[in-house]
């Protein structure tokens, strides 16, 4: 067990009464009439004296749970401020109080407040624990439970059981089976409270044989377990190979007549699941009505993902239908499960109707993404990085050749300008192996692009290629490089900071850029309807769809159908979309799920990177769709020499290849 500071287990003597407490305590009561939005009857029952110690635990009760606990506290330091009395019962009064609310800091600052005034007593700690508990601080509850045994108190079962929740909470299992341990040493009872939050701690760090080890225990000390105990015990076998062991068990519960309830029946699925047994898993789905075991999302999602393992988009489909018939909601992950069940029976018309009936069902289907995984940042100025610019430079040199307008989108337009410098790139060093290299090595290529790209990036560091690189240009800042006046740029961030920053660093760029018309929208690129793209595009137009494919399937769903609508709605405009290349049976899906959306002839542009010792993404390619008549032999031409500049740097070898779907 953890200790905590000496502070919070000092014992010391009650201070002196100063001053007449009833005369102290009158003159807060006419503070908190005047000022406190509360019922003013409370007062009344006081009397012109005010109230006495006792009755100051009942009005600070009163007030905590009429007024708030902030109000409670308000008139707790008031007393103390003038001198009055203040006892153990009135710190408990407001331990109660923040303990309910979860302000576990609160609590464990005012047992350190107590050693000054008053002692604490076995109700002070086990309140302490339990709010500890509620705010996953195992830490501090743990540090309680010393404490109070430094106090000369015994902790009790409710109390223990609080500290092994904690931990529970917090994925502590070790910890939790630690406490647990420490009960039976010290002969304090254990219980089905006990065993149960052990277990399922156990559980939630897949410890799956502890699980079942404390499982067993529980029998032998015939403690009685419950549908909580067995569905935390069936749950810990959610992990790939230990299916079989979860099958055991829910049958061995069952013909012992044990309770078994909903959860526990959709661990089992869960677990079948996990084991890569669909068929299995359907059949729990089926069994559990007669069983009067009702399924729930969390059932039916498990189930959905199952049937994506089995590629069973039929029976994906027909569960859709039956969640909605039995009043279930559906929610986003219902919706990916089935696309991926789709999608992997190669059904991929029927993902992307999915993906639409989520957005007209207003399912905010991207909040899987609401704490953003991936940052620009990490891979700029990476091979791949370079390989994508470049890619996209090839094509705004064409688009700006032609002396009409136009318009340019980045869907997920990142920082626009990165600092090598950062944090996040210097952790990876992956510029070194891309625009460092690129540099040193590409001072005399006859690619005219390529050249073009290494005057921009000197023109942003303000050298003439001697000097060290400090930044680089994301996709943005690239394209105002090759804008005309009479071009427009509309560059969509949705993510705050991100945003913020973008704003930032076109304003510096506007200094040495000519300025087109730029359009910087906090705005989710995928929220665009066709009626949006067909009244704010038109005539001609570049876009690049540059997403962080995290997850990749839900990405790639909703990026084929940001291209479909694209084309649709804004048929003169040229689309890119930028993808990983993770191996070869991915990228065959690809292909064929960008032939089948009929959308036009597709251009492949790919470049694979192969660095001694690195586990850093080593492909990527780029859908060009409506691409610019003949760029494939520049394009080719561009990434032969690219791949021969980057090769240079030992260590480093690199492929690419051009060619039609």
């Amino acid at each position: 067990m953890q200790t905590v500071h000496a502070a919070t287990v000092a014992r010391v003597q009650k201070p002196p009464r100063h001053g007449t407490y009833e005369r102290a305590a009158k003159g807060v009561l006419e503070d908190l009439q005047r000022q406190l939005p509360i019922d003013q009857s409370m007062f009344a029952r006081y009397g012109a004296q005010g109230p006495g110690p006792k009755e100051t635990t009942y009005l600070l009760r009163k007030l905590a749970r009429e007024g708030g606990r902030g109000i409670a506290e308000k008139v707790f330091v008031q007393l103390r401020q003038m001198g009055c009395e203040v006892n153990v019962f009135h710190f408990n009064t407001l331990l109660a109080a923040h303990a309910a609310a979860g302000s576990w800091l609160r609590c464990c600052a005012l047992l350190g407040e107590m050693a000054s005034r008053t002692s604490p007593d076995i109700y002070t700690y086990g309140t302490l624990v339990n709010a500890c508990e509620k705010g996953s601080a195992w830490i501090a509850a743990l540090g309680v439970l010393v404490a109070m045994e430094s106090g000369r108190f015994r902790p009790d079962t409710v109390t223990c059981n609080s500290a092994i929740s904690a931990c529970e909470k917090s994925g502590e299992w070790a910890q939790a089976l630690g406490v647990l341990r420490e009960m039976i040493a010290k002969e304090v009872q254990i219980d089905t409270v006990s065993c149960s939050a052990v277990i399922s701690a156990c559980e939630k760090a897949s410890q799956w044989d502890w699980a079942l080890h404390q499982l067993g225990r529980m029998r032998e000390l015939s403690i009685e377990s419950n549908a909580i105990t067995h569905s935390a015990a069936i749950s810990a076998c959610e992990v790939e190979d230990a299916w079989p062991r979860a099958v055991l068990l829910f049958d061995e519960l069952r013909q012992a007549g044990a309770e078994l309830d909903t959860f526990s029946w959709t661990a089992l699925l869960c677990a079948f699941e996990k084991g890569q047994r669909w068929q299995e898993s359907l059949q729990v789905l089926q069994d559990m009505p007669s069983q009067d075991a009702l399924p729930t999302l969390v059932t039916y999602n498990s189930a959905l993902l199952a049937c994506a393992h089995g590629k069973q988009w039929r029976m994906a489909l027909q569960i859709l239908s039956e969640q909605q018939s039995h009043g279930l909601e559906l929610d986003s992950i219902s919706f990916y499960k089935a696309m991926d069940a789709c999608s992997a029976g190669s059904e991929w018309e029927r993902a992307l109707r999915l993906l639409e009936d989520m957005m007209e069902s207003n399912i905010d289907g991207l909040k899987v993404q609401a704490k953003p995984c991936y940052d620009h940042q990490l891979q700029a100025g990476s091979a791949l990085d370079c390989f994508k610019h470049l890619v996209l430079a090839s094509l705004l040199e064409r688009m700006a050749q032609e002396p009409q307008s136009f318009t340019y989108a980045d869907t997920h337009a990142g920082w626009g300008l990165y600092d090598l410098s950062a944090l996040e790139v210097t952790i990876h060093q992956n510029h070194l192996y891309g625009i460092t290299a690129l540099v040193e090595n590409g001072k005399k290529s006859p690619q005219c692009t390529i050249q073009h790209f290494l005057t921009a990036l000197r023109s942003l560091n303000g050298v003439n290629g001697e000097a060290e690189l400090r930044r680089c240009l994301g996709s943005p800042g690239l394209a105002l490089r090759w804008l005309r006046p009479q071009d427009k740029a509309v560059f969509f961030e949705v993510a705050s900071h991100v945003h913020a920053a973008l704003q930032r660093n076109l304003q510096e760029l506007n200094a040495w850029l000519e300025k087109p018309r730029v359009e910087v929208l906090r705005q989710n690129s995928y929220t665009l309807t066709p009626e949006a793209i067909s009244r704010n595009f038109q005539g001609r137009g570049l876009v690049l769809i540059d997403s962080p494919y995290e997850p990749y399937t839900e990405y790639l769903a909703w990026n084929l159908s940001l291209l479909r609508s694209l084309r649709r709605s804004w048929p003169s405009s040229c689309v890119a979309v930028w993808y990983p290349a993770f191996n070869p049976e991915q990228t065959t899906s690809l292909y064929h799920r960008a032939k089948d959306l009929q959308v036009g002839d597709v251009l492949v542009a790919e470049m694979n990177v192969t660095l001694e010792g690195s586990e850093a993404l080593a492909s990527s390619g780029v859908l060009l769709v409506n691409a610019p008549p003949e760029i494939e032999n520049e394009l080719g031409e561009m990434l032969s020499e690219l791949g021969q500049l980057l090769s240079l740097k030992q260590g480093t070898a690199v492929t690419s290849a051009v060619f039609w779907l």
